[in-house]
């Protein structure tokens, strides 16, 4: 696990990967333990040790969850999370494509992985600061952005907190 400083702060780094099909489709998974039971997400993860950069993570961890290998992976944006005082903060880069090898397997000990329509994603069966989040990574006039979240309100870096 890597740790980074931000405004004196400390934040896990981490990955979210958004893969995209030829059937305007992104592959999602929907958590079956934890925190995040019965909600809806991209794959991603932490950054572990021995991983040489932040696409190489998002990659592992498309592959792990899902079965599908993301490849010629773009850098889209990156968010702060800011959480409560028992909650650890996350730093997270957002990484896209179009371009993947495989089919999801369904479901494994984690989560269960599928295609969803980019047009009719499970907003409600997400947590409320990935709908807001998602807004962002669909819309391609906004990339690369960069924002900030604390508790429960985006910022655009560079905006006051």
């Amino acid at each position: 696990m890597k740790i980074i400083q931000y405004d004196n702060k400390d934040f896990i780094v981490a990955t979210i990967c958004v893969v995209e099909n030829e059937n305007n489709e992104i592959l999602m998974i929907k958590h079956k333990r934890g925190p995040f039971l019965d909600l809806y997400n991209c794959p991603g993860g932490k950054f572990e040790d021995g991983e040489e950069n932040l696409f190489e993570t998002s990659i592992n961890e498309t592959q792990d969850e899902t079965g599908v290998t993301p490849e010629n992976l773009k850098y889209i944006g990156e968010i702060y999370f800011e959480n409560k005082e028992n909650i650890p903060n996350f730093f997270v880069e957002v990484h896209y494509t179009n371009t993947s090898n495989g089919n999801p397997v369904g479901e494994n000990e984690e989560c269960f992985s599928m295609w969803v329509d980019k047009n009719n994603l499970p907003y409600n069966e997400m947590q409320p600061k990935d709908t807001e989040l998602f807004g962002h990574i669909l819309n391609t006039e906004k990339h690369p952005f960069k924002l900030y979240k604390k508790i429960d309100t985006f910022f655009e870096l560079g905006q006051e907190r």
